[in-house]
């Protein structure tokens, strides 16, 4: 793999593993985030035998096509569990994503934010430089 397309996929996995840690918040667990994006990670690629006609029943083509997509789901989970092996190391990954003088305060607004959406609650407009 390109070294360009590993680290967007190192990127993204972390990105996915720091949203699953919020998940009591928002209920997108790894298994539902490896579910949500594990189609447009792994796009299908119709088959070189595909104009030909099918021999197989619909039945066993949708229990195919079932056991590939829960492959498929398992492999996101587990990238996004070990998103820190995956391209980057998590250091330059964690410097890219937080500036080292963000304040404690903004941190605490990000998180309220969040936490209110949440709860359903109407945002708090505060500027974080105050």
């Amino acid at each position: 793999m390109p070294a360009a397309n590993m680290g967007a996929l190192g990127y993204l996995m972390r990105h996915l593993q720091e949203i699953a840690e919020q998940s009591n918040v928002h209920h997108m667990t790894i298994e539902n985030l490896a579910t949500v994006f594990a189609p447009s990670i792994f796009r299908s690629q119709p088959s070189p035998d595909s104009k030909k006609k099918r021999t197989d029943s619909q039945e066993n083509l949708l229990t195919e096509m079932k056991r590939m997509n829960e492959l498929k789901v398992l492999i996101v989970q587990v990238m996004i569990e070990n998103a820190e092996k995956i391209g980057v190391a998590k250091d330059i990954y964690k410097a890219s994503r937080r500036p080292l003088d963000m304040k404690k305060k903004e941190k605490g607004l990000i998180a309220s934010s969040v936490q209110r959406h949440a709860e359903g609650r109407p945002p708090i407009y505060e500027c974080a430089n105050e």
